[in-house]
């Protein structure tokens, strides 16, 4: 009788785990959501973030998907949870598959692209290097938050330095370099290297101490990013690790979402 119950349970849990879900990430510059079935992530799509009228634009994107579990991810400091009551909301009362010893409010976001790396990795030591609105880096070693850093992202750091001219770099054309003989490839060359040199001395710094390092670079700026670092930082590009994440939390969290 004892088998023939733990049987059901376990059928229920895969059978919970293989449904379909509606993966949904709100950053600051923009919502990207995606469906994913049997563990897979469909096509992504994207939504300009404006900060207005999040509740509604989540609420439209969760009606076009009937009989799904909804997750969130969200940088946003409102009340969402309470608004959308989604299946799976990523808090600060979300069991993690790691352990986080964190002064402060540690982002949904770094919260999920980490998970998302374990659900990638069984290394040890993983870097996540999240280039977005603001680029940061988070590391973790045998399951156990080390530490992280959060600096100014390209747009920000574009948008302070131009600001008040009439510059408007385009950092899609930089080409590798570092001194240039013009004001917007200066922009550029100081820009982009601003990024890779922070990557660059992270990486060599932790790698003193944590000699096989498996690094995961994601993000909106991501895609400009990885042509650009130099080959012997052996990296995986993960486009969409918080949406992975929120699979893994989802494992992770469901037997209380039944």
């Amino acid at each position: 009788m004892i088998f023939h119950l733990r049987f059901f349970f376990n059928f229920m849990k895969r059978k919970d785990i293989n449904q379909n879900l509606l993966l949904i990430d709100i950053g600051n510059s923009q919502i990207k959501y995606a469906e994913s079935k049997s563990g897979n992530i469909g096509k992504v799509f994207f939504i300009p973030q404006s900060k207005v009228n999040t509740v509604q634009k989540v609420k439209k994107i969760i009606s076009l998907y009937k009989n799904h579990k909804v997750l969130i991810s969200s940088v946003l400091d409102i009340n969402l949870e309470a608004k959308i009551k989604p299946d799976v909301y990523i808090s600060s009362k979300t069991r993690l598959p790691f352990s986080l010893n964190y002064k402060g409010n540690f982002g949904n976001d770094r919260k999920s692209s980490l998970s998302g790396a374990m659900a990638l990795s069984k290394n040890k030591n993983i870097l996540v290097v999240d280039f977005g609105t603001a680029t940061t880096y988070n590391f973790l070693s045998d399951k156990k938050f080390k530490g992280g850093m959060i600096t100014t992202g390209l747009h920000l750091s574009a948008n302070a330095l131009t600001q008040n001219t009439s510059l408007k770099p385009d950092l899609k054309k930089f080409k590798k370099g570092f001194l240039a003989d013009s004001t917007d490839k200066n922009i550029l060359n100081g820009l982009i290297n601003q990024q890779l040199f922070m990557f660059y001395k992270t990486v060599d710094i932790i790698k003193a101490d944590f000699k096989k390092l498996k690094i995961f670079i994601t993000g909106g700026n991501s895609q400009i990013m990885k042509n650009f670092i130099d080959k012997k930082y052996v990296f995986e590009f993960r486009e969409n690790l918080v949406l992975t994440g929120l699979i893994k939390l989802y494992n992770l969290n469901y037997e209380n979402h039944n």
